[in-house]
């Protein structure tokens, strides 16, 4: 007799052409963080269509929905993200971006695909192990803001495991990477002005020149992870806009300066924070400046794979797609609002191979010509239902 995980990958196999046609239609429709208004519509048809709940939490976009289970069984949840970016798509597709200036560079159309397949797959099974199965699309991945909204809204009550998955191009499709432990980076935002006295270039000494105190903090913010981190943990700091003046000779008043910070372990987070702001501050003062800082936060936690959660997706892994095809996940300095997700309930976030074989090196996410291959689509699929099946069936 096929086991589940057989009769899984049969099953996406068989709804390939559908899960194909949704993922096209999503591409074609993109929407920003927060404005996911058709997509979540489209959404809940096809769910409502396989006879799915849709709980009624009060959100403005996104959709969960339920297949219910025994009472005292466990309950499961799967989460894909739903929203787009702001960028101009050159994929040069049939099935291209027909908004101007949005496109799913980021694949979240094919991770749509992949719940709804995962959802149709399951609500269809005839002999699912009982407990509930709950289907989170989210909203604003891409602001890290959405999962908040979902947690708050109750999404996760009574959850007692949670799986998520994101297309990794740099991963053939049909592999799928897995590991324990931090596999995505916290998130933190700076944005600070050096305040100083501006006047004309000539006379320099009768001004208060911010362009030095800048150029101060700037190299010395790039010694915090070399000097300052230990070489056995991760952490980056990136600056990504300065902007100052407006001619060659005259002094400006302000510089503003942006950029983000990331990594995995949150004391090593708390270092960074604290180096960061003496270093700038004491720029400053040495320039005879000020600072007045607009942002400083740490953002989301990192992704932090749970070893309970990580055993039983593996464990589903490798009965669904074969040992070859399940490989160690190399953790990324990315960030994903999942990791609020498992702060509440134990979870797994897992690579999900959307390359192709022969170019893997092309294009990858938030690039104006990345696009998922579409070989992915029933693999996700099957993923992500594999995820639920192994779950329930160890409880």
């Amino acid at each position: 007799m096929p086991s589940h995980f057989e009769n899984i990958m049969q099953s996406a196999r068989t709804l390939e052409p559908m899960l194909r046609q949704l993922r096209e239609e999503f591409h074609r429709h993109p929407e920003l963080s927060g404005e996911e208004y058709r997509t979540s519509a489209r959404i809940g048809e096809v769910l409502v269509d396989e006879g799915l709940e849709i709980m009624d939490l009060g959100l403005e976009t996104g959709i969960v929905a339920r297949l219910p289970g025994e009472v005292d069984a466990p309950t499961v949840a799967l989460r894909a993200d739903i929203d787009a970016l702001p960028l101009a798509e050159q994929t040069g597709l049939a099935y291209a971006s027909e908004t101007p200036g949005l496109m799913h560079a980021c694949a979240h159309d094919a991770h749509i695909a992949w719940g709804l397949g995962a959802a149709v797959i399951l609500s269809r099974m005839q002999d699912r192990p009982p407990g509930e199965i709950r289907f989170l699309f989210q909203p604003s991945e891409e602001k890290t803001s959405g999962a908040r909204v979902l947690i708050d809204a109750g999404a996760l009550e009574g959850v007692d495991y949670i799986f998520g998955g994101h297309n990794k191009p740099d991963l053939p499709s049909g592999v799928v990477g897995i590991a324990e432990g931090y596999l995505m980076a916290s998130s933190g935002r700076f944005s600070f002005t050096l305040v100083g006295r501006g006047g004309h270039g000539a006379i320099p000494h009768l001004t208060i020149d911010p362009i030095p105190a800048a150029a101060t903090a700037l190299a010395g913010m790039q010694t915090i992870v070399s000097r300052n981190v230990s070489p056995l943990d991760s952490a980056v700091v990136s600056v990504g806009s300065v902007h100052a003046g407006t001619a060659g000779n005259i002094i400006p008043s302000e510089v503003e300066i942006t950029g983000t910070m990331r990594s995995f372990r949150p004391e090593v987070g708390d270092l960074v924070e604290t180096r960061l702001r003496e270093l700038v501050e004491g720029a400053a003062r040495a320039h005879g400046c000020r600072v007045e800082w607009t942002t400083l936060s740490r953002g989301v936690a990192a992704v932090n794979n749970h070893p309970g959660a990580t055993g039983l997706a593996r464990d589903s892994m490798v009965a669904l797609l074969g040992e070859d095809n399940v490989v160690e996940a190399v953790p990324v300095m990315a960030s994903e609002d999942f990791s609020l997700y498992q702060e509440e309930v134990p979870g797994c976030f897992l690579w999900i191979g959307s390359g192709y074989a022969d170019s893997l090196d092309g294009p990858g996410w938030h690039h104006p010509e990345f696009a998922a291959n579409p070989d992915c689509i029933p693999i996700g699929a099957a993923v992500l239902a594999a995820s639920a099946i192994g779950a329930l069936s160890a409880q």
